[in-house]
């Protein structure tokens, strides 16, 4: 009785440590939405995001996405607590008129010391 009781609880787990697994997925620059220290414009169709830690990614937008560059706040939404290029994860923002809308994330670059002086470039061009 106590092997089929055992087995009855590792079962229910055996997903969860699948899920733990694809969470260490490297290929995709995910990151945890608790670690966002602030999101800034780049322009209409991407924000830059600044993690405790002093990383930085971008996030690209759908292309139907209008009014992210008029912006005044921005945050990150999802259907989980990281954001992946999945289309799952969202950037919300408030406008000036203070109408709040959300665009679906489709991709997302981590900033790195080769793409640096080209990330500078597009912020100052706003």
């Amino acid at each position: 009785m106590n092997k089929i009781f055992t087995l009855a609880l590792l079962v229910p787990l055996l997903p969860v440590a699948a899920a733990a697994e694809e969470d260490k997925d490297t290929s995709k620059p995910c990151f945890r939405v608790d670690r966002v220290l602030h999101v800034d414009k780049i322009d209409d169709q991407q924000v830059l995001v600044k993690l405790r830690g002093g990383k930085e990614y971008i996030l690209g937008v759908e292309a139907r996405c209008r009014g992210l560059g008029n912006a005044v706040q921005y945050w990150i939404k999802g259907a989980t607590t990281r954001a992946c290029p999945d289309r799952l994860s969202r950037i919300a923002y408030r406008e000036k008129s203070r109408n709040i809308d959300e665009c679906r994330t489709e991709t997302i670059t981590e900033v790195t010391a080769e793409n640096q002086d080209e990330v500078e470039a597009q912020k100052s061009s706003d």
